[in-house]
């Protein structure tokens, strides 16, 4: 199989580097031999992974190749690792100082990430990570929020398999899924609006594909762009992920439907569709706020595009329910599932279809 498109990390080398430097990690094995690693530095998910040599469709910084790389990476603390990340929103309040100067003034907060995660192995099938986390507030409020962050993530099974006609499309594909269920405490509870923000690092030369209710509703959040890298369609958006040019879009919670997909086809045999399912709800509170437009919130679905400066790579991008603040709530518990294919490309744009409602070109 060709990889062209593809970071070229391998499970057998992300595994390699982690014992190295003897860095807890599981492997949780998914339908049809696939598999995904949870790394407790940071809470990383790395893949889907088909066999230990075939690359994932996810990104997984280049520095794993080489041992003293990585170490180089590890020792800066640096947050652009790859694989499906957690934060926490609102951007603006933990991240930035000056929303009219973004990048100047932008600094992780390392309590964040890496963080200080515990992995704890629940059953054959499930494992949690969990962290406390203390940060200070900026622009949007002022004072610290204490927040726990609980994730447990166990395989799932194909949401295809109860439809008619399942038995026909099946032996094109392989399926690996997996949940990630949330729980967000507000410890101190407070004015400060906080939320579950789960970011996926992807290879790029696909298209993500949004459904919507109506013509999307947007912002541009970082750098505005139009054709063909983002198109409106009456019932979908769809965003092209290159990794050579920066923008970052924000969909509208009202319009949305609760799923994207990104699809990607490797060659004339192959291509991967990832699927995000979570709870869309436009009634919550989403507070994040594009850098230079105040009080403009409400978006639930975030899609960034990278430059290449990190390494060229898209992100598909979500945010859950808040704790604090206007919302009144302590506590927030919600589920969201990323369905992962891969197979030949006509029937993985079949299940596109019914997943999202798009079928891809």
């Amino acid at each position: 199989m060709q990889t062209q498109g593809l970071s070229g990390i391998t499970l057998r080398t992300l595994k390699q580097r982690l014992d190295e430097a003897a860095l807890p990690y599981a492997e949780v094995s998914l339908q049809d031999g696939l598999s995904i690693v949870i790394w407790q530095r940071g809470g990383r998910i790395f893949g889907p992974f088909k066999g230990e040599d075939t690359p994932t469709i996810g990104f997984i910084n280049q520095a794993f190749k080489d041992p003293g790389e990585f170490a180089e990476l590890l020792a800066a603390n640096q947050w652009n690792v790859g694989g499906t990340r957690t934060w926490i929103s609102p951007e603006l309040q933990f991240h930035i100082s000056n929303r009219f100067d973004f990048d100047g003034s932008y600094s992780l907060p390392s309590e964040l990430d890496p963080g200080n995660y515990t992995l704890t192995q629940i059953s054959s099938q499930e494992w949690q990570l969990s962290q406390q986390v203390i940060m200070d507030t900026r622009i949007l409020a002022s004072g610290e929020k204490h927040l726990s962050i609980y994730q447990s993530v166990r395989s799932i099974q194909d949401p295809l398999r109860k439809l008619p006609g399942y038995d026909q499309l099946r032996p094109s594909y392989l399926f690996g899924g997996f949940e990630q269920a949330f729980t967000l405490v507000d410890d101190q509870p407070n004015n400060i609006s906080s939320a579950i923000w789960t970011l996926m690092q992807l290879n790029p030369g696909g298209d993500l594909y949004i459904p919507t209710t109506t013509p999307a509703m947007f912002e541009f959040y970082r750098d505005p762009v139009a054709e063909p890298y983002h198109t409106v369609y009456p019932r979908h958006a769809r965003v092209k992920l290159t990794g050579n040019r920066q923008f970052k879009l924000a969909y509208y919670s009202a319009c949305l439907t609760g799923r994207l997909g990104y699809f990607r086809q490797i060659d004339s045999e192959t291509a991967w569709l990832v699927v995000r399912n979570f709870f869309n709800n436009p009634s919550a509170e989403y507070t994040e706020e594009p850098p230079l437009a105040p009080g403009r919130n409400g978006q639930s679905i975030y899609v960034y595009n990278d430059d290449g400066a990190l390494g060229g790579f898209g992100e598909l991008e979500c945010q859950g329910q808040c704790v604090g603040g206007i919302s009144g709530l302590t506590t927030i518990s919600e589920q969201m599932q990323v369905w992962c294919y891969t197979g030949h490309p006509q029937t993985l744009r079949k299940v596109a279809e019914i997943l999202l409602g798009v079928q891809p070109e």
